[in-house]
């Protein structure tokens, strides 16, 4: 019994730091955009488990696949749930590299020197606001605007990595998971309701009055 005991404790403990180890875990996403004249290529690379895991592929492009449907419950989530879910993410997230370059050119110097001053103001002002929504900065934000004044042309170059803990994700996704079944299970009573419930699930008292057929 003593060793059965023994054997039950030591597996709970397993379990337990198992568990730790994940929850701390760095889970890390890069996201990198190139663009060329009117070509554009988005790369995504999630890295989980220090590195030993890594997920990598490039976007598909319109139409080229379907959109798997989303379940029920999922569908029940708005766009404020995901907003909330993100700004959770990002708050307790770390920005390890932030990285763009933009070069262009309208073909006339005049219209060029004025696009790159709007595109330097576009980018600090980005800057700017992603400091407010990310937690950390391992980094320093690296912008460049490179103008073209003798010709026409559009390249840019886009790499940013954030990291955050295992266990904040996973966090923030039960969230979200809770939300909608709480939300699914609503809606089916409501679309079901009792002999004494009215259509958003809350039961109607009759007040001691009976209806009586004339």
């Amino acid at each position: 019994m003593q060793i059965h005991l023994n054997g039950v404790a030591l597996a709970l403990v397993m379990a337990g730091a198992f568990v730790v180890v994940v929850a701390l875990s760095p889970l890390s996403l890069r996201l990198t955009l190139a663009v060329r004249g009117l070509g554009a290529s988005v790369t995504t690379e999630i890295t989980a488990f220090w590195g030993l895991l890594k997920f990598k592929g490039p976007r598909p492009a319109p139409g080229e696949t379907a959109r798997p449907r989303a379940p029920v419950r999922l569908r029940s989530l708005g766009r404020a749930d995901y907003e909330r879910a993100l700004r959770y993410i990002l708050a307790r997230a770390s920005c390890r590299r932030l990285s763009a370059r933009v070069a262009f050119g309208t073909g006339d110097a005049a219209s060029t020197g004025i696009g790159a001053g709007i595109v330097w103001a576009v980018a600090g002002a980005a800057v700017a606001v992603a400091r407010e929504f990310v937690g950390e900065w391992d980094c320093v934000p690296a912008v460049s605007v490179v103008p073209f004044f003798h010709g026409a042309a559009l390249e840019a170059d886009f790499d940013c990595i954030l990291a955050i803990r295992t266990g904040h994700a996973i966090f923030a996704a039960l969230g979200l998971a809770l939300r909608a079944m709480r939300r699914a299970t609503f809606r089916g009573r409501a679309s079901h309701p009792g002999p004494d419930e009215d259509s958003d699930g809350e039961h109607q008292g009759h007040g001691g009055r009976q209806h009586r057929g004339r």
